[in-house]
């Protein structure tokens, strides 16, 4: 996939001519009243007390309201106008279940490919675990048709479609992750899969004729790359996704829709499937903006694609209630980084620093969304729903104090402090409450933890202050052994587990062993077995500062600026990945 070229026709800087902030606006208030109507649904609600319920729309009606009229080009962004039809394809109004054989022999035990010891009872358990734990919209292709697409495989006249075979690896994948019961080869198997995946995305062809799968098949595999710690892979499945949403005209979903006829609902439900995957973008797009500088893909200013219904996607209530919450908090929080998007173009465009107290009112707004709804407090019923809420939030807070003026520095660093500490107290939190599901921690590493402990890291380093580094060390150490037990599961994570173990080893002896007060000259600050700052490190850690190229000096005298170099080099590592 080239992602280069796409850069060059998508995306050109924005200038502001206030179409943006007039549609962003009109977008916020449609969002704020969605809440409004989730927390009255069920009042009383975290969010609003038996006070604070007033009669609003319902979600039914909401969903039904107002939309903008199609928005004009401006030249901000290209959405490749040529290639969107006005209605979406008629083939793709209806999800079906490809025609396939049946089996009546129980080959259940048969292996599904002959280099693998995966048998077919193994990969229907995990189809069933998927579906059974997974929640957000219905595949275009039908559960049935995953039980038997092994028996497919070896029969040289059947040519499956690469979209559906991309497709049936996520679900594998996603349901191998989830399940408790895999013992200690689940590596082995994620690792296996995932490179049949990869084998089959080099073949895929999803721009001559794209179609419904392959958009669900890119939305999929933007997660499992990222599951992987293979970030620039995930970005290219997301410019992918784009593309496939361009072309079937999804982002224009309902423009020209009449407010005032309600679609019939075979037609509503699949259409709040696609607004779903389309804000799934959004909120995707920000993502690899803020951590990676990807250009914007997606301008909501320029969508026309209402809120999608998710109330009545999954019979579990409660699931429903906290993906539901996941969905409008995710939305606050992208919304906080389009505007620190645009006060970050005006700066550039201006040639400016950009203003302190904007930035501080877009943290402000990040802390707001998780406060409103109360996440932190909800952790008990839905901890990993609400933890990557944290976890985003807090790698935003981090991530936009770094752009703040020099006169603010103590004031982010404080900041950025709580909110690391925040972000792995939470974790802790939600592993102790579900300590069998070690994906969901694994996964966040591609963009969340490891901004998170290295902040934490260079106040260690910097502070002098006993109760700040126990605290803090407890946490780092805390880390460290998850990492260990992580990195069993995924490999990818070994860079972060050998980052984390060397800095732990010099915190403990820098920072809590009283003869590091003394300062020796700079000359015998090096890394290596000889003492430094009278400790002798582990071969090991000695190693992974010698990777890095920074010096136990470094990280005393400078630590934020080595933090940092620490960060780049972790991310450097995942360059390529296996079966690439």
């Amino acid at each position: 996939m080239e992602t280069a070229n796409l850069d060059r026709t998508v995306y050109r800087a924005r200038q502001n001519d206030g179409v943006f902030n007039e549609a962003l606006s009109d977008i916020l208030r449609r969002l704020t009243s969605l809440e409004q109507s989730l927390a009255v649904a069920s009042c009383p609600s975290p969010a609003v007390d038996s006070q604070g319920c007033l009669p609003t729309p319902s979600l039914s009606a909401l969903f039904h309201n107002e939309m903008p009229e199609p928005p004009q080009n401006h030249g901000n962004y290209n959405f490749v106008s040529s290639a969107i039809p006005e209605h979406i394809p008629s083939s793709h109004t209806e999800q079906t279940t490809p025609n396939i054989p049946v089996f009546t022999s129980d080959t259940g035990g048969t292996l599904v490919w002959d280099d693998a010891s995966i048998t077919k009872d193994m990969t229907t358990k995990w189809v069933n675990v998927f579906y059974d734990l997974s929640w957000g919209p219905e595949l275009p292709v039908g559960k049935e048709f995953f039980f038997r697409l092994p028996d497919l495989f070896d029969l040289p006249h059947v040519k499956i479609d690469t979209s559906a075979l991309l497709l049936y690896y996520n679900v594998l994948l996603q349901g191998l992750f989830m399940d408790r019961e895999v013992g200690n080869r689940r590596k082995d198997y994620a690792s296996y899969i995932y490179r049949k995946m990869l084998e089959h995305a080099k073949a895929w062809d999803f721009e001559t004729q794209p179609t419904l799968t392959d958009l669900y098949a890119a939305v999929l595999l933007i997660f499992t790359a990222n599951c992987f710690f293979d970030r620039e892979l995930s970005w290219e499945f997301h410019c992918s996704a784009y593309r496939i949403a361009c072309t079937l005209g999804f982002l224009l979903l309902d423009a020209g829709a009449n407010d005032n006829c309600q679609s019939p609902d075979g037609q509503s439900t699949y259409k709040d499937q696609m607004r779903f995957c389309i804000w799934n973008l959004v909120h995707n797009d920000c993502i690899f903006r803020l951590h990676l500088g990807k250009p914007g893909l997606v301008n909501p200013s320029a969508m026309v694609v209402k809120f999608p219904e998710l109330s009545t996607w999954n019979p579990n209530e409660g699931l429903n209630r906290s993906a539901h919450i996941n969905f409008l908090v995710a939305t606050r929080l992208a919304f906080a980084k389009l505007q620190f998007f645009d006060l970050m173009d005006d700066s550039r465009n201006k040639g400016s620093q950009p203003c302190d107290q904007l930035i501080e009112n877009l943290i402000s707004e990040t802390q707001a969304a998780l406060a409103d709804w109360k996440i932190n407090e909800s952790c008990d019923n839905g901890a990993w729903f609400y933890d990557e809420l944290i976890q985003n939030a807090c790698t935003t807070i981090i991530l936009a104090n770094r752009t703040r003026s020099v006169s603010n520095n103590q004031t982010s660093k404080t900041q950025s402090l709580e909110a690391a500490r925040r972000a792995i107290e939470t974790t802790k939190r939600a592993m102790a409450i579900d300590p069998t599901t070690p994906n969901w921690p694994i996964c966040y590493f591609s963009f969340y933890s490891v901004v998170t402990v290295l902040t934490i890291f260079a106040n260690i380093m910097e502070t002098n202050e006993p109760t700040a580094i126990a605290h803090d060390m407890s946490l780092v150490v805390w880390l460290g052994a998850m990492l260990v037990e992580w990195t069993a599961e995924r490999e990818e994570l070994r860079p972060v587990e050998a980052a984390v173990n060397a800095l732990n080893d010099i915190c403990r002896q820098v920072k809590l062993c009283p003869s590091s007060i003394q300062t020796p000259p700079s000359s015998q600050l090096f890394t290596g077995v000889t003492p430094a700052y009278g400790i002798t490190l582990s071969p090991s850690s000695v190693q992974t500062l010698n990777c890095i190229g920074i010096k136990v000096q470094d990280l005393v005298q400078r630590p934020y600026e080595a933090t940092l170099r620490i960060e780049q080099w972790i991310y450097s590592q995942r360059s390529s990945s296996p079966g690439r």
